[in-house]
């Protein structure tokens, strides 16, 4: 059985902007989008203090937030304080305006949450799938699972205005202007891809987990005080990510990276050292009965077992390695480590910390900051909406040099 959403399609938008009639509605909707986001972080908020933050005049001002009116995005109230003359109204969001759908899919595990207007989770769900299994049998169990979460509270749900899919792998095919990625032809992707839009109709944000989680990070609060950071997010892979004036960029060298690739002095991939499934299968091999991180961190913590510990000190020499590594091709503010391994942050930050301070030259040493945040770590179910919500309000993300 199908779900029957209540859709709306005039929010994440691909745009074709190859002619300027396309270029002043893309800008026209960047505009529009940024004086939502104002309302949604600073609201009850006037007229006229959301044309001073927005740096707009205040006619377009008004004819924005008319427009979000009309569309059902914010609702428009009276002063309740006493002022001289007629009271100027206050705009604030409509939490019923749209939400989000973001799915994790991991694996041996996929996890959603539905996100409205005001950020806050309205359902979310997970379910281990059977890692042995076929890429067509997790995608059909992903989707049963999906349905019967959703559809008992399908009719209470705001209007979906898109489904934001993080995977850890790279079968990806770029996107112009947006830098966002489709999945190959051909590939568990891309029918992962294909099951999602035909069953929500509705846009399809699709990265990979590494780039998910910098974001994401990025938006509940983490690398605030720094204009760049490199994000190292350990998980089922490293990824290393690199974000400057909240824009993510792709690639390494100021654009992005897979420095993960690189190997260390024994000619092993840090894809092969640092991933959470390598750290589980050293400890079994040590001797430990564990399956999980979780597990070994435990250890670590509650028994402080001598190899759990042995396993997070060799763990925080070769973060150490990668993040001297990483400092040095993208020259960023900070580093902040990140994914699973945030969690058990408080195992590794210390040595971490020192060891990587001693491998950078004093210069670089001296001034970068370095950070480890469990946020996405505790959350990871809100990793994608937290995508979504940035890709829809981070104009700055977007030149609009190339719009005008």
């Amino acid at each position: 059985m199908k779900l029957t959403l209540k859709t709306r399609n005039d929010l994440l938008v691909l745009p074709d902007i190859e002619t300027p009639e396309d270029r002043s509605i893309e800008r026209k909707r960047l505009r529009r989008n940024q004086v939502l986001n104002i309302i949604r972080v600073n609201g009850p908020i006037s007229h006229s203090e959301v044309a001073r933050r927005a740096g707009l005049n205040l006619r377009t001002v008004k004819g924005h937030i008319e427009e979000l009116i009309d569309n059902g995005l914010v609702a428009e109230d009276e002063q309740k304080e006493k002022t001289m003359g007629r009271p100027a109204p206050l705009d604030r969001i409509r939490p019923d305006g749209f939400c989000f759908l973001g799915l994790s899919f991991l694996d041996d595990k996929v996890s959603f949450s539905i996100m409205g207007l005001d950020c806050r989770v309205i359902l979310s769900n997970s379910m281990k799938l059977d890692g042995q299994a076929s890429a067509a049998a997790r995608v059909e169990a992903s989707r049963d699972f999906l349905v019967e979460s959703i559809r008992p509270e399908q009719e209470k749900l705001p209007p979906l205005a898109g489904v934001i899919l993080c995977t850890p792998d790279h079968e990806f095919t770029n996107s112009n202007y947006f830098g966002l990625v489709f999945p190959k032809a051909g590939t568990w992707q891309a029918a992962l891809f294909r099951m999602l839009t035909t069953e929500f109709q509705v846009p399809i944000l699709m990265e990979n987990q590494g780039r998910v989680d910098a974001i994401a990070s990025l938006w509940f609060g983490a690398g605030k005080e720094h204009k760049s950071f490199a994000y190292i997010g350990v998980g089922s892979h490293p990824r290393v990510t690199y974000i400057e004036d909240t824009r993510l960029h792709y690639g390494y060298l100021g654009q992005a990276g897979d420095l993960t690739t690189l190997i260390d002095s024994e000619g092993t991939p840090f894809t092969d050292r640092i991933s959470s499934e390598a750290l589980v299968k050293r400890a079994q091999t040590d001797g430990l009965k564990v399956t999980t991180l979780e597990e070994i961190a435990a250890l670590a913590r509650n028994k402080k077992d001598s190899k759990a510990l042995a396993i997070f000190e060799e763990l925080a020499t070769d973060l150490s390695i990668l993040t001297a590594m990483s400092a040095s091709l993208l020259s960023p503010e900070a580093v902040i480590l990140g994914g699973s391994i945030g969690s058990c942050g408080d195992l590794v930050e210390a040595s971490w910390k020192e060891k990587t301070h001693k491998l950078l030259p004093e210069k670089l040493s001296l001034r970068l900051d370095l950070e480890c945040c469990r946020l996405a770590a505790d959350n990871p179910e809100l990793s994608p909406v937290a995508f979504g919500f940035h890709h829809l309000f981070n104009t700055q993300r977007l030149n609009l040099q190339d719009l005008l």
